[in-house]
């Protein structure tokens, strides 16, 4: 079973496949969501945590993801919210701003998920910190 941690970092999720932007601790192969280096319907599992709302061009990743996957598979894909925006700004005021930062909604996330082709299938509030709570969206090809 082939699964993907998009985004991993130096945090991968175990027994998953790492891939991020950068080499790092924890990445196995270094390359861009938006042009993923694997075939079509290769892929058992994506997970991605925070990661899409830094990508420029996050419609086109999410149909990346959706274009990897196998029929029958899921991605859970986690996001953080408006409010998990200000935690952001709040923790990182002396720090240059990210150059690419989305904020979503319910709603917003799952209609980009739809748009990418996949069924929504649950779409939560995962408390995370103190302030705010990202969204968790899990998505069916």
């Amino acid at each position: 079973m082939f699964k993907l941690d998009i985004g991993c970092g130096s945090n991968k999720r175990e027994g998953y496949f790492g891939l991020d932007i950068g080499r790092s601790k924890g990445v196995d192969i270094a390359a861009s969501v938006t042009n993923l280096p694997f075939r079509e319907c290769s892929v058992d599992e994506v997970f991605t945590r925070r990661c899409i709302q830094h990508v420029k061009d996050h419609e086109n990743a999410t149909g990346e993801i959706y274009r990897v996957l196998k029929y029958g598979s899921i991605a859970k894909i986690i996001v953080a919210s408006y409010r998990g925006w200000l935690y952001y700004r709040i923790k990182n005021i002396r720090r240059k701003p990210y150059s690419s930062f989305h904020l979503y909604t319910n709603r917003s996330l799952a209609t980009i998920l739809r748009k990418a082709g996949f069924c929504v299938v649950e779409v939560r509030h995962v408390k995370t910190r103190k302030l705010g709570y990202d969204i968790s969206v899990i998505g069916k090809k």
